[in-house]
């Protein structure tokens, strides 16, 4: 997927892995089991696999993923 990415009104366009992204981002939630209990690393579980793509990249950035570990980088 190709996503523009504006921090601080630098546009940066890039290719991104977004399957690998999700996976991440779920298995950031899902180690919350230990400190928030099931239920609510559960509850974001789900919700990831109901965002779009870009609600997706927003929430890694907001999380703090480096998108460019996710970038697909072609030669």
């Amino acid at each position: 997927s190709c996503f523009k990415y504006s921090p601080q009104r630098k546009i940066v366009i890039m290719n991104i892995d977004i399957d690998r992204l999700r996976i991440d981002i779920k298995n950031y939630y899902l180690s919350a089991y230990f400190t928030l209990g099931l239920i609510v690393a559960l509850g974001y579980c789900i919700n990831i696999d109901n965002l779009t793509n870009e609600e997706v990249v927003d929430l890694a950035i907001n999380l703090g993923f480096n998108l460019y570990d996710y970038e697909i980088r072609t030669r």
